[in-house]
């Protein structure tokens, strides 16, 4: 055989090679005759090592005598006729071995192989199929989970990777020992760290950092959003109204599907995050480059979790907690039992004492939330403006304050009064009188047979209460949290009960000029 350069570069490529002996083993049972699973799944993170293990099965393969086609995602641009003509080319007798790499480049090529290849090819084929996701479920079903098995890919012990950087050039043992802890069994970041210890920027993590950041991602973020690629780096997972609120201007739906049809992204159900080692380098890169940029879209982020955390979103506050820089605010959330709004509250301000910031507003709401907000907010219950302006509110949106403000009004509304008949009747009034469409203080006086004085007198204080409620929440030690509070013992006080000539609708509310919390 010729001596070629590709030749030289597959036996360079088999040198280096190290590791992995458990799951070459299970690649090859593929190759002993009538294997029970002929299908097998490679799955893994970006950089884990599927390319060079599928390579070095490749080649053991031919040594075997094994016929051999290859599919490359990455430059088969989505064309599934190249996996038919793959297939195609294999005989038809005798072993056979059809390895696809990249599957995330291929889209629909589960439906494809169920539904074709597979349907018409030899018993004699096997078929590896690697990606960086998991299998689609459509292998659980239809008889497939019969003729396929999966194979996760995890990190590389200490041994393995200490001998792959030795391969690589890194003689000195201190280098291998540190260059072993930063990559953390990742063979791509193992082959950043050699390179990067022994080219003409050795010691610059720097640079090591964006080598590794390159070859994890490829070009998926050329012509990105900036600011869409930094919040996905900042946060642990995102969704579109996560998006549309930080990001003023943008489309959070559009924004999402783009970042979830990433290959080094995964979605949960409406939440997409990143792979955890691609997140952690474009944090850092975001740090070094834009650190301005990075503290406001931290700060930004801290503020939306809180407020979806207290408004109805608890399992939020774990990923509030993970903005924090400190391990030990990740320790607290992890111990500090159910979520509540006010680990939520220690949480946020945590985070602002981390970013250099003034405590945030929640403390002081005790002074910005009395009886009046809250009636001006009941007023305005109907007329999204008009409530997206109230200090309840919370969001960078008219939209997302007015309907932050009316959880908060219809929460307190429920939890503030008691069972009896009198609390029953200051709910109906808050109720009537408010928040029903069809509402109104007349009308509600006529449905609930009370008269003119009567009915201002309960609503003045039904709305005391009610305001009393949502300090207490809000700011723990000026009330009891989810606890009735009274005017006698509240720490709001009412404001005068001008209320007895009061004849204001919610549906006249005006509109006025919407300020920030």
């Amino acid at each position: 055989m010729p001596r070629t350069l590709d030749l030289l570069r597959d036996q360079r490529d088999a040198a280096r090679f190290q590791g992995r002996r458990g799951e070459l083993t299970t690649l090859l049972d593929l190759l002993a005759p009538a294997p029970p699973r002929p299908v097998l799944h490679v799955h893994g993170p970006a950089g884990i090592g599927k390319s060079a293990l599928l390579r070095e099965l490749v080649r053991r393969a031919h040594v075997a005598g094994a016929a051999v086609g290859v599919v490359d995602g990455l430059t088969a641009l989505g064309d599934l006729d190249r996996v038919d003509r793959t297939a195609d080319a294999l005989p038809s007798t005798g072993t056979s071995l059809l390895v696809i790499d990249a599957a995330e480049h291929l889209p629909g090529l589960d439906r494809h192989l169920q539904h074709g290849v597979l349907l018409r090819a030899s018993a004699d084929l096997r078929v590896v199929v690697a990606g960086r996701r998991v299998p689609d479920d459509s292998w659980n079903a239809g008889g497939w989970d019969a003729m396929t098995g999966t194979l996760a890919l995890g990190p590389l012990a200490d041994g393995d990777a200490d001998e792959l950087l030795r391969r690589r050039g890194l003689v000195a043992p201190a280098d291998r020992v540190r260059a072993t802890r930063w990559a953390r069994g990742l063979p791509a970041a193992l082959a950043a760290a050699a390179d990067a210890a022994t080219g003409p920027h050795a010691g610059d993590d720097a640079r090591r950092d964006d080598a590794l950041l390159r070859a994890l991602v490829g070009g998926e973020l050329e012509g990105a959003d900036d600011d869409l690629v930094a919040v996905a780096s900042i946060a642990p997972a995102v969704d579109a109204r996560l998006l549309g609120a930080v990001l003023p201007g943008v489309d959070g739906d559009a924004a999402r599907a783009w970042l979830g049809s990433r290959s080094f992204a995964s979605a949960d159900g409406e939440r997409v995050a990143i792979d955890p080692r691609v997140r952690e380098l474009l944090a850092g890169a975001l740090t070094r480059r834009r650190p301005d940029r990075e503290h406001a879209l931290r700060r930004a982020l801290a503020d939306h979790l809180h407020d979806r955390a207290v408004l109805g979103e608890p399992w939020l506050t774990g990923d509030l907690a993970h903005l924090a820089r400190d391990p030990e605010a990740h320790a607290l959330a992890a111990t500090g039992g159910p979520s509540t709004p006010g680990l939520a509250g220690l949480l946020h301000a945590w985070i602002h004492r981390e970013l250099g910031l003034e405590p945030p507003g929640a403390r002081r709401d005790a002074q910005a939330v009395g009886a009046d907000v809250v009636r001006d907010a009941l007023r305005a219950f109907h007329d999204p403006l008009a409530l997206a302006a109230s200090p309840l509110g919370r969001g960078t949106t008219t939209a997302a304050r007015a309907a932050s403000a009316r959880r908060v009004l219809l929460d307190a509304i429920d939890r503030a009064f008691g069972a009896t008949q009198d609390a029953e009747l200051h709910r109906a009034i808050l109720r009537r009188g408010y928040v029903d469409a069809d509402g109104g203080h007349a009308r509600a006086q006529v449905d609930l047979h009370i008269s003119r004085s009567a009915y201002f007198r309960r609503l003045a204080h039904a709305t005391t209460v009610v305001a009393e409620l949502i300090v207490a929440d809000r700011c723990p030690g000026t009330g009891r949290p989810g606890a009735p509070a009274t005017p006698a013992t509240g720490a709001v006080v009412a404001a005068p009960v001008a209320a007895a000539t009061d004849p204001v609708d919610p549906h006249r509310a005006g509109r006025r000029e919407m300020v920030a919390a």
